[in-house]
């Protein structure tokens, strides 16, 4: 009875967890999706490996699992992205990131070793179906009718419930092709698959993401050839195709080449603020090409990196960008895990496609051909765009990953004694305990700084200031990793507007020691070291804001005081002029100038 009852619970914990993961989002963050999506893979991972381990122990004296060539290439991707913790200037946010990354693997390998190929259909039924979903509710969004109304405005692009336009339109490559996978391959539900189809396909479209239409063509073009492999058409079918397509493709080139030019103009700006991250990411490889930088510490090191771009002469037309990945997963893997990272992580996706291919040789299903695909895409739209910071993309695209070594007959049996599986069993009790506090910690931090902001803006400084004490009670690692400050800072803006200075001073110090290079904090850290008194500090962080943000006027407005204070009135004047010639002057700044004689 004991062993029915833990394969029920691994069973649907399982499906629970592939299909609610991108579904779930909280409010009170200030990203309302992905660190809910997080916290679901943080505890019902855990929870899912003891429930299996469970089961499988209870009903065998060895527990038989299945290990392949994908499956041993990301174990040691793994090792190699704890490895680089050591090299981390933040250690305790890159060894949540590596944790985080690890459920994610495991998490797509328990699945894959609880259903395995034959099982697999139900996983992706759940994960069709709930997509679908989504995609309605992302239509929804693009007619305006939005019934949560998030404060994030689009323009009409969907968002669903991932948060942004560009990451929820690489999670619906998943789910596309793994229906046009059933549609093009299956035996049953035709007309609701392809129904479901329209929905994904128009939602998708509407997202208006350049990377993800790449993602999109090399997806097809991949189930295209499997198809046409498959049906085995005449020469005559073959050429009706080929000639229908071109039709078609000619018919639409008056409305795709009247909406392109819209389309580009828009991307403009974003392909600029991309090509600052990626060539920053690889000033971050050149200078630590073999081990990289640490596992999540791009976000910390990227404003460094940036400012020694912006202020080269070529670039002063650029301006500061907030980023916390690169939008492109390689150069984000190489800037972390350095050469070693890239290289197992482009092995473990080689190995999984090499079998693949030999799954298709010996038959092509709904399973092997919707992989191979799904691959594809998120592999080409990974020139453009992370999935790394999507959960339920990260867990899909690893799971696909380990599939393949099932599907194409590559796996070996490794015999598990029960004291293996009771240790097992002892570690997921232990990391599911350590998660369930954290999130804990989180949720609840989330909740107290969302109340303590609202209470600053009513100037309830008093109240405010209660509800940072009970976060810094809880000691949260991070709230969010898409804000550029840590919690303290909020907290130092709160000890500011009260007047309390000296203790405003500690907490942007203490933001200051986990984002370094963030002008945001520099430049206050600075302006209020120099109003109490300390100059000399209060130069060298505002003169690293400035490096790192050259078109941030307040900080030189700021480090020109600081120069003024301190008697250096040429020094001052030099600042000024050095705005003056990256930007344009305004009347604060002619004000000053005209102050120090000019």
């Amino acid at each position: 009875m004991g062993t029915k009852v833990y394969k029920l619970f691994s069973d649907n914990l399982l499906i629970f967890i592939a299909a609610l993961i991108p579904v779930v989002f909280w409010q009170p963050f200030f990203d309302p999706f992905g660190p809910a999506q997080l916290m679901m893979l943080r505890i019902f991972v855990p929870l899912a490996f003891l429930f299996f381990f469970l089961s499988v122990a209870a009903e065998n004296k060895e527990t038989a699992v299945r290990i392949n060539g994908v499956v041993i290439f990301l174990f040691l991707y793994l090792l190699t992205c704890a490895f680089s913790v050591f090299f981390a200037f933040n250690k305790e946010i890159s060894i949540k990131y590596v944790c985080e990354l690890g459920l994610a693997i495991a998490g797509g390998w328990i699945i894959c070793e609880r259903y395995g190929r034959k099982g697999i259909d139900k996983v992706f039924a759940v994960l069709i179906i709930f997509h679908t979903l989504i995609a309605g509710y992302g239509i929804m969004q693009h007619f305006e009718s939005d019934i949560f109304r998030w404060s994030t405005n689009f323009a009409g692009r969907p968002m669903g419930t991932i948060g942004n336009p560009d990451f929820f339109a690489g999670e619906l490559l998943v789910s596309v092709f793994l229906t046009a996978a059933y549609i093009l391959f299956g035996k049953k539900y035709k007309i609701p698959l392809i129904i479901s189809a329209v929905i994904q396909i128009l939602c998708f479209y509407y997202a208006k993401v350049a990377g993800a239409y790449i993602g999109f063509a090399a997806g097809a073009a991949v189930i295209f050839i499997i198809a046409f492999v498959r049906f085995k058409p005449s020469k005559k079918v073959a050429a009706a195709v080929i000639a229908a397509f071109i039709l078609l493709s000619a018919a639409a080139a008056p409305f795709i080449i009247s909406k392109s030019g819209r389309f580009i103009e828009e991307k403009k700006h974003s392909m600029t603020d991309r090509m600052l991250m990626w060539k920053a990411s690889l000033l971050m490889f050149k200078d630590a090409p073999v081990t990289g930088l640490g596992f999540g510490n791009y976000r910390i090191y990227y404003p460094k990196y940036q400012g020694e771009l912006l202020n080269a002469p070529e670039n002063n037309k650029y301006d500061y960008v907030v980023t916390w990945m690169p939008h492109q997963n390689y150069l984000l893997i190489m800037a972390e895990t350095g050469l070693i990272g890239i290289l197992l992580f482009l092995a473990s996706v080689l190995a999984a496609v090499l079998y693949l291919f030999k799954s298709i040789k010996a038959g092509i299903n709904p399973v092997n051909a919707g992989a191979i695909s799904v691959i594809a895409a998120l592999l080409a739209a990974s020139f453009f765009n992370t999935f790394y910071n999507v959960p339920s993309t990260t867990l899909y695209f690893f799971m696909l990953l380990m599939l393949a070594g099932y599907a194409g007959n590559g796996s070996k049996i490794l015999r598990l004694k029960k004291r293996a599986s009771a240790a097992i069993c002892a570690v997921s009790a232990a990391v599911l305990l350590y998660c369930a506090v954290n999130d804990g910690k989180t949720a609840l931090s989330a909740v107290y700084l969302k109340k303590a902001n609202s209470l600053t803006r009513q100037k309830m400084y008093g109240e405010a200031i209660a509800m940072h004490e009970r976060i810094e009670k809880l000691k949260p690692v991070e709230l969010c990793p898409q804000t550029d400050v840590a919690q303290f800072y909020y907290a130092a803006e709160t000890y500011r507007e009260a007047g309390m200075l000296q203790k405003a001073f500690e907490f942007y110090g203490r933001d200051l020691a986990v984002n370094p290079y963030c002008p945001e904090v520099n430049n206050m850290y600075g302006a209020l070291g120099g109003q109490l008194g300390n100059v000399d500090l209060a130069i060298k962080h505002l003169n690293t804001a400035i490096f790192t943000a050259p078109h941030y006027e307040t900080a030189y407005t700021n480090l020109a005081t600081a120069y003024m204070v301190k008697g250096d009135a040429p020094s001052a004047k030099k600042i000024l002029q050095r705005y003056v010639e990256k930007n344009s002057v305004n009347p604060r700044v002619e004000n000053m100038l005209k102050a120090l004689g000019n």
